[in-house]
């Protein structure tokens, strides 16, 4: 049995509005998918940014 490599990476975790700031989201990649939790405004700019096709 093999197992996967995990990382767990913060993209943001501001709760509060504010238009020059993004809003929370948490991406997890398992091997090399990934996968989004809690995603808020600006996620995409935040994953380009992790270095995230």
């Amino acid at each position: 049995m093999s197992t996967l490599p995990i990382k767990v990476q913060l993209l943001g975790t501001g709760g509060r509005p504010d238009p020059h700031r993004n809003g929370p989201a948490t991406l997890v990649m398992v091997g090399d998918e990934p996968v989004l939790f809690d995603v808020g405004r600006g996620v995409v700019v935040q994953t380009v940014r992790a270095g995230v096709p």
